[in-house]
């Protein structure tokens, strides 16, 4: 995300006085880069260690939200070739997984941040980094909201699955008449794509707002190393 550049670059001018530290021409604008490794005091190392760890998650997270949505619009989950359904389901699950494992660390992150600020003796750098970390926990929060909501959603499949399953089970035995009923036929309909494509669209909405988040932490991150 372009808010996502525009907070490494403010946090690499605020952190790093000395001259020697110089950012790479060749790093892309897509990803962020971490405070520099010149500090004042034991208190700015924390700060730098801390929200460098909570950054990287982040922007890996927001490049996983973008492959989740293309992944959504692209996974064929109704084809009738059962690998293909298979691969598709464990390729979600395993990015939702990944999103959602991070989104949780990286909050601990967070935290850690705020109890420096509520800690520092310099009170711009209390107030101002309390805010960059409360804001940047908002944009990661929504992250790890959405990989509970993808696993949500792979979890309903599931279940549905499971349940046809059953009925199927039961249809094919002869001491028993299958509890099919007209909402049973339901089951026969192919509609994990739309619920895919549905997923994508959702998520696409969050997007905007993660970038708000990031945006609101950039205008307080140089606030948050003040005297670094």
């Amino acid at each position: 995300m372009l808010v996502s550049l525009i907070l490494a670059v403010a946090l690499a001018s605020a952190a790093t006085p000395s001259p020697e530290v110089t950012p790479d021409p060749d790093q892309s604008g897509a990803g962020l880069r971490e405070i520099g490794h010149v500090y004042s005091s034991g208190e700015c190392t924390a700060i730098a260690t801390r929200a460098n760890s909570a950054i990287s998650s982040a922007i890996r997270n927001d490049q996983t939200v973008t492959i989740i949505v293309q992944t959504l619009r692209s996974v064929d989950l109704d084809s009738s070739n059962r690998i293909t359904k298979i691969n598709g389901l464990r390729e979600l699950e395993q990015y939702a997984t990944d999103l959602r494992t991070s989104a949780e660390n990286a909050k601990k992150q967070a935290v850690e941040l705020r109890k420096i600020a509520k800690e520092s003796s310099d009170p711009v750098r209390k107030a101002e980094l309390k805010t960059f970390a409360d804001a940047l926990s908002g944009a990661i929060e929504r992250q790890r909201h959405i990989g509970g909501e993808m696993q949500g959603m792979l979890a309903r499949i599931a279940g549905r699955d499971s349940t046809a399953d059953v009925y199927r089970t039961v249809e094919h035995r002869q001491d028993q008449s299958a509890p099919w009923s007209p909402a049973d036929a339901e089951f026969q309909r192919p509609v994990y794509n739309k619920m895919a494509t549905d997923e994508a669209k959702w998520l696409e909405l969050q997007v905007p707002l993660i970038s708000g988040d990031e945006s609101k932490a950039a205008d307080h991150v140089v606030g948050a190393v003040n005297g670094c």
